[in-house]
């Protein structure tokens, strides 16, 4: 996740957009292994923090709204 720690939250929406479309393309047609979907998971996890993150440091929430990740997607994720 440090990777994406400077970005503005604009950049790290069209980040978590390119990664689930890869992750939706991974489990459509099923071209990489279990290892792979698991790092994109994790990896859209992290955005998902990150941005909720920033979000809440700038304290506008009308621009950006994203619900709370439910904890059974939680489970399966982390």
């Amino acid at each position: 996740m440090l990777q994406y720690t400077d970005l503005d939250i604009q950049s790290l929406l069209d980040l978590l957009v390119e990664h689930t479309n890869e992750y939706s393309k991974m489990r459509t047609f099923s071209a990489c292994t279990e290892e792979e979907i698991a790092q994109r998971k994790q990896a859209l996890w992290e955005l998902q923090v990150l941005i909720k993150a920033k979000i809440a440091q700038v304290g506008d929430t009308n621009d950006y709204i994203i619900p709370d990740i439910p904890d059974q997607a939680a489970k399966e994720i982390g």
